[in-house]
């Protein structure tokens, strides 16, 4: 009898956990159409001035951020006709470089371990449980001092363009992503599945081995546990607007 109460105890425990693990969001963008396109260089252009700036806010994981300074972001997203364009502003004390990696054939991270920009798409913005590439689910790692897009789970990233650039308070990026990447014919009101995410990692590359990233803070995705990688429903909404 005690062991049966003792299951029924453990399931109710096991529910809640996963139950807290994927929490949908109610996080919403709203992307202005541009009939200029801003050059992807890192440099801010003027283009990006009529542009919302979206606080990137959740904490992921359990290592506290200390303050502003030690890590905090924001993006702001453009579209025209042929390709969607992001900025993301991220403020990190400390960058991770993998170009200084002193045992690179040993200690070269994963890109989400680095300091690194994460994008996922949803282009049908299907809201499922799960992830999958023929759904037209795409993701992205953007790592700084790198310029290589990468994406593992083997997304197109044809036409891809990326760039990053130093700021006194951390680094900038700036993307674009052709539409016909993402399988998607635009048009006034349609709305995408997104999420981005930052991640930190304030080791030294020059000392040898380094722990795996500390911080992860996400835009659309409530709770503790990152899910986006393999949870779509998590996602915020993108709406493509005049």
């Amino acid at each position: 009898m005690k062991t049966a109460k003792n299951y029924f105890f453990l399931m109710i425990i096991l529910v809640v956990i996963f139950s807290c693990e994927s929490n949908p969001t109610t996080e919403n963008y709203s992307a202005q159409r541009n009939l200029l396109s801003p050059k992807i260089d890192g440099v801010i252009d003027s283009i990006w001035l009529s542009a919302f700036s979206a606080p990137i806010l959740k904490t992921k994981g359990n290592h506290a951020i200390k303050d502003s300074v030690d890590l905090s972001a924001s993006f702001k997203v453009l579209w025209d006709e042929t390709n969607i364009y992001l900025l993301v502003d991220v403020k990190d004390n400390f960058k991770f470089n993998t170009n200084n990696l002193k045992y690179k054939s040993v200690d070269m991270p994963n890109p989400w371990e680095c300091d690194a920009i994460e994008l996922f798409v949803d282009s049908e913005n299907t809201k499922l449980d799960f992830f999958d590439s023929t759904k037209k689910h795409f993701k992205y790692e953007f790592v700084y001092s790198t310029d290589i897009v990468m994406s593992n789970d083997n997304s197109r990233t044809d036409g891809i363009l990326f760039a990053f650039s130093d700021t006194e308070h951390g680094y900038l990026c700036e993307i674009c992503i052709p539409f016909k990447t993402l399988d998607i014919k635009p048009y006034i009101n349609q709305t995408l599945g997104f999420e981005i995410t930052v991640n930190d990692n304030d080791n030294d590359p020059e000392e040898g081995r380094f722990i795996l990233r500390r911080k992860v803070l996400s835009w659309a995705e409530e709770g503790v546990v990152a899910n986006a990688w393999r949870n779509t429903s998590v996602y915020g909404n993108l709406q493509l607007v005049k």
